[in-house]
């Protein structure tokens, strides 16, 4: 999606694991008084294709002699070509039309990621939805999914797996699995913090948890806290983990920068749930059994307190403002609204419709009914004790979530990063939903998967974002190797600059980087394929230019002729000359599928188009 033509809809502009370093300024530009400087950061100091790419813009003030802050510049990266227009031009065009989605690499934009039924991820380009297939790339877990969380510099999504006792790392920007970690048994939640390399991983039967370092992927802290399974929530300002054991009601609060446990605490066993909130220092833990909900100061002052509420709480859910606690029982349809400074109850709501999860946005609570299409929407400036709560019912779709069967416990709402609405997901339509929040009682738009039913979904940002006063940078990949232009356009005051990138690829005799004028031999392995299943295509490519070693930028096109349907994705190598990729064909019949490899030289234009049977089920 690209950040700036969606500007009006959304409200504004949208906006770790490895260590990449500054390499340097790569250009810098002073125009009416500013100075704009674009660094890069890489793995080896430079900027090669297929690998991570850190990218920042420096933003100064020389008249002032302050950095520019506050501002939300538009960039992207193009191919540069003879003949393509100039950077005004392009501007203008990015303007009207947005960034070319199959060329253009767009550092404003985001995508949608999802776990989906068949325990498979996929990342989802919304800019594609009206033109083609949006599936940009599609992995299979190998096992069902327990937690998913993303890493704070947006380059890694840890994925837990309980049934396998592995924790994966996934890179968005690619569609690979980057590591498999084995780790404690039935890993089922999970902890990241800003600015530390480490995941924390809690097991959902053993009250032990395990901290893994993200650049080495190696565990480095085993804690045993209790027996049974093990609650998360957490303090980000002082990057403080708190971790209780349901089974013997042990609490620890762990340091998570000197990974390092600093108190012990003995809690009521059993309790279901647990949450943070800033805004009083207190934890708040849920009670399955008995009218009330514990909280406590787990550092300077643990006296536990009860706060009383309507019926049972199996969940607990703390506002972002820290102002507000949910205690809720979704099987009845009730949740009872605790204001935190005063531990006072002030309302209860009661529903028609049982929900499994409630999600806040800046200014709304998210509650997601499972044997309805709608969902409820809690206006949180609307609950001051004696004022009637603001709520109202919106339809998402047309078929109820628990029609796809059995609902898993992880999030199916992500709001929109700076609010004002939120990407809903329905396993039962097979679509994700936009819905914004001003004013509208249906979603804005729909974006029809082309993957298993979506059960959980997450908004991968790549929009550039202020780091430090007056540098903006993001998180990007440039799949092929070549000369392209980082292009900087800036509103107000009106600013358009280009910078010229060199991006290297593998090293290759001269002759193998000339373009091949041989047609390459292209054979499929792995028939039959059926419409609707997850299949490892498999293929073989035959060239007499093929480089020794393994040749990594193999792209496929898959396409449907006479239908919208395409898919463009990154092969794996599996062998020499042996290469797989993962798909869903969505129905049956034929299919056309075309290779390009800058490092054979292979293009599209020169490929023989192969055709794939697909049968139905």
């Amino acid at each position: 999606m690209n950040r700036s033509s969606w500007l009006p809809a959304l409200g504004g502009a949208l906006i770790g694991a490895g260590v990449l370093g500054w390499a340097g300024s790569v250009s810098a530009i002073e125009t009416q008084g500013v100075q704009i400087e674009l660094l890069t950061a890489g793995k080896n100091k430079e900027i090669r294709a297929g690998e991570m790419l850190k990218i920042g813009f420096s933003i100064f003030d020389k008249i002032r002699r302050k950095p520019v802050s506050g501002l939300h510049p538009a960039a992207w990266i193009r191919p540069k070509t003879p003949g393509r227009k100039s950077c005004e031009n392009a501007v203008r065009n990015y303007l009207a039309l947005g960034p070319n989605a199959s060329q253009d690499i767009s550092l404003n934009g985001y995508t949608f990621v999802t776990l989906n039924r068949d325990n498979s991820i996929a990342v989802i380009d919304p800019r594609l939805n009206l033109a083609t297939s949006n599936l940009l790339f599609l992995a299979q877990l190998r096992a069902t999914p327990g937690d998913w969380r993303m890493s704070p510099n947006r380059k890694a999504i840890y994925i837990t797996l309980p049934g396998k006792n592995r924790l994966l790392v996934f890179n968005p920007l690619t569609g690979q699995i980057d590591a498999r970690v084995n780790v404690i048994v039935n890993p089922t939640t999970m902890a990241v913090f800003e600015g530390l390399s480490s995941v924390w991983v809690g097991s959902g039967s053993n009250g032990e948890i395990q901290g893994v370092d993200t650049r080495s992927h190696q565990i480095f802290r085993k804690i045993k806290v209790g027996r049974g399974k093990i609650y998360f929530a957490q303090d980000n300002v002082r990057a403080q983990l708190f971790a209780y054991a349901s089974g013997s009601g042990q609490l620890i609060v762990l340091d998570a920068k000197r990974r390092k446990v600093v108190r012990r605490l003995q809690l009521e066993p059993h309790l279901a749930d647990m949450d943070y909130s800033a805004l009083t220092d207190k934890i708040y833990l849920a009670h399955p059994r008995k009218g009330y909900v514990l909280s406590l100061y787990p550092v300077n002052r643990p006296q536990v307190e009860k706060l009383m509420i309507s019926g049972v709480s199996k969940r607990v859910n703390v506002s972002p403002d820290g102002r507000w606690l949910m205690a809720s029982d979704g099987d009845q349809g009730q949740i009872s609204l605790v204001e935190t400074k005063t531990g006072n109850m002030t309302h209860v709501l009661r529903f028609k419709h049982p929900f499994d999860q409630i999600v806040f946005s800046k200014r709304y609570a998210y509650i997601r009914h499972t044997d309805t299409a709608n969902i409820s929407l809690i206006y949180t400036a609307s609950l001051a004790p004696g004022a009637e709560p603001g709520v109202i019912e919106v339809p998402i779709g047309t078929k109820p979530p628990k029609a796809v069967g059995r609902l898993p416990p992880l999030p199916a709402i992500a709001p929109l990063p700076e609010g004002g609405g939120a990407v809903i997901a329905n396993p039962a339509d097979r679509t994700l939903y936009l819905y914004m929040e001003s004013g509208m009682q249906a979603p804005m738009n729909a974006f029809k998967t082309w993957t298993a039913a979506p059960l959980s979904v997450m908004i991968h940002d790549r929009s550039l974002r202020e780091a430090r006063p007056g540098f903006y940078e993001t998180v990007t990949m440039i799949p092929q190797p070549g000369i392209y232009e980082a292009v900087f356009f800036l509103p107000n005051p009106p600013l358009t600059r280009c910078f010229t990138l060199k991006v290297k690829g593998n090293s290759l005799p001269h002759s193998v980087r000339k373009k091949n004028t041989d047609q390459p031999t292209i054979t499929i392995l792995s028939p039959p394929f059926i419409a609707g299943r997850l299949v490892q295509l498999e293929f073989t490519i035959a060239t007499p230019l093929l480089p020794p070693g393994k040749v990594r930028d193999i792209s496929v096109l898959l396409f449907r002729p006479g239908s919208n349907w395409q898919l463009r994705t990154f092969a794996k190598s599996t062998g020499p000359r042996h290469y797989h990729f993962s798909v869903v064909f969505p129905s049956p019949g034929n299919y056309k599928m075309a290779v390009e490899s800058a490092q054979l030289g292979l293009y599209l234009s020169q490929t023989n188009l192969k055709t794939i049977k697909v049968q139905d089920q």
